[in-house]
């Protein structure tokens, strides 16, 4: 008896339940960073804090991402203006 039937049953499964998992996980992500796009926008930025409502350390969080997205940003615009070409 050979096993490849089990096992392509075995990857189809595993692959649909991840799909299904990953969905969920995309939905919530987008959720998250939707509420914190209208918690800035209702409650503006206080300097460093970000939005009135939320867990400080998901603000903590979403600052130190923008931080490091400033500093590529940064580079990048060192690089044009050198007239290096960006990839």
């Amino acid at each position: 008896m050979s096993p490849w039937g089990p096992i392509a049953v075995s990857c189809l499964l595993t692959y649909m339940i991840a799909s299904l998992f990953l969905g969920i996980f995309e939905n919530a992500v987008l959720a998250l960073m939707t509420c914190y796009s209208v918690d800035i926008d209702l409650n503006g930025k206080d300097g460093e804090e970000g939005g009135k409502w939320g867990p400080r350390t998901f603000h903590d969080t979403i600052a130190k991402v923008g931080k490091c997205g400033d500093q590529v940003d940064e580079d990048a615009s060192d690089d044009e203006k050198k007239g290096n070409e960006v990839k």
